[in-house]
């Protein structure tokens, strides 16, 4: 939030006591701590003046009593009082303040900030001119692009979204399955969205209706902020990705990781980074190759203010929430039918009674994404493994007399998977 610095008055009004008033605020805001003040940042704005003669509770025969204000947050800290001087500067308070982490927006530069808007909406269409933004191919084989992207002569925002739903429209079916147990998630967890709408009378085909229409997600890697230069940079991707069965994107989730989210989210498919400035009003700016490197200054400071984010909200909401991991990790077994499954980056283990069958009578085969026991298992995995890197062992049930075969599989990518299944 902004506080606005106005410029001095010509005198103080004061009232019959001699004390100095100032007159009523048109609405400069500031934010500190996480709480809004409505107020403004110094003497010289306006503030409610004391009652006047026309108010009914007016009396000449006491002193003037200025009406207590209206229920706000706390009043932001008032700046310290320099040596041997009664008050500071605008300029020393406005500093002050700065140097505390409250953005503050001063007369001249408000002029500034209108004047480049003007200016950027009245200009001419240059063909030649634009943004660019980063593509991460969810197959790591394939390198990186820089797109460029043309600007419009007038309005600002992120073009992004818009420019790659017709991408994301690409012919591919969300999976009736995964779409019908994401519903059955919904219905039966707290959330607003089931609060908002009758979940009930929402079927499977009529969400793959909409998702085959196309829809971007934005993920921001790191919001806009005075210590960016009000720079964001955002991750763009198919909403509806997870549910088209697109493939992993390792590449995202590190980029994610190096970003400070721990566990990072996990991303499918092709997506594209790029960035966005807040500052004078919202419009995309170039992102490119040299920009993903992980000693950019950008992702440096991104770590420290995710992290820092992330208190703040805790602090506010009184929660310790953390980045959700994905099933099987941590050594805790997911439960299937038939089996049981964890997880490392590197490795999927996957353990299944197999009755009294001994080891000659095993006869376990690995595929690219797929594992088959005899007649009676077969598994058609989420990722590629490398059949030479995977193994089989027996271990002893908890029923007398049969045994687990654990199967340990070796992925092809180091990431966590999702899910189990293809």
């Amino acid at each position: 939030m902004k506080g606005q610095v106005g410029s001095k008055s010509k005198g103080d009004a004061k009232s019959r006591d001699g004390r100095k008033q100032v007159k009523a605020g048109k609405g400069g805001k500031v934010q500190l701590d996480g709480s809004k003040h409505h107020e403004s940042l110094t003497g010289d704005e306006e503030f409610p003046a004391a009652l006047d003669k026309n108010d009914p509770n007016y009396d000449q025969g006491e002193p003037d009593v200025a009406p207590a204000p209206a229920a706000a947050a706390a009043d932001p800290p008032t700046p310290p009082k320099a040596d041997g001087e009664h008050t500071q500067s605008i300029e020393q308070k406005t500093q002050w303040l700065r140097d505390r982490g409250v953005e503050i927006e001063t007369v001249e530069e408000r002029r500034e900030k209108e004047a480049m808007k003007e200016h950027l909406d009245n200009r001419e269409v240059d063909p030649s001119s634009g943004f660019t933004y980063v593509r991460i191919p969810a197959l790591s084989t394939t390198a990186l692009s820089v797109v460029t992207a043309p600007l419009v002569p007038r309005g600002g925002g992120d073009r992004l979204p818009d420019m790659l739903k017709n991408s994301f429209a690409d012919g591919k079916e969300a999976d009736t399955k995964l779409v019908t147990k994401q519903l059955e998630t919904l219905k039966t967890t707290n959330t607003g969205l089931n609060q908002k709408m009758d979940l009930n009378n929402i079927d499977a085909n009529s969400v793959k209706s909409v998702m085959a229409e196309g829809s971007t997600e934005t993920f921001p890697l790191v919001r806009a902020a005075p210590s960016n230069k009000h720079l964001s940079v955002n991750i763009y991707l198919d909403e509806a990705g997870m549910l088209k069965k697109l493939p992993l994107n390792v590449r995202a989730t590190e980029l994610a990781r190096s970003c400070g989210y721990s566990p990072p989210p996990t991303f499918y498919g092709d997506v594209a980074v790029g960035r966005v400035s807040s500052i004078p009003m919202l419009r995309n700016v170039s992102f490119g190759i040299s920009d993903m490197d992980a000693q950019s200054e950008w992702i440096k400071k991104a770590i420290g203010e995710n992290m820092e984010r992330q208190h703040m909200v805790n602090a506010a909401t009184g929660r310790n929430d953390v980045q959700a991991g994905n099933d099987g990790e941590d050594g805790v077994e997911k439960d299937e039918e038939g089996y049981k499954w964890t997880q490392t980056d590197e490795e999927v283990e996957i353990v299944l009674n197999i009755g009294t069958l001994n080891k000659k009578e095993i006869k376990a085969k690995f595929l690219n994404q797929s594992v088959k026991v005899n007649d009676v298992f077969c598994l058609e995995l989420f990722a590629r493994i490398d059949p030479d890197g995977c193994t089989w062992t027996l271990e002893k049930s908890d029923t007398a007399g049969e045994h687990n075969l654990v199967i340990t599989c070796e992925k092809c990518e180091e990431a966590s998977w999702p899910r189990i299944e293809k």
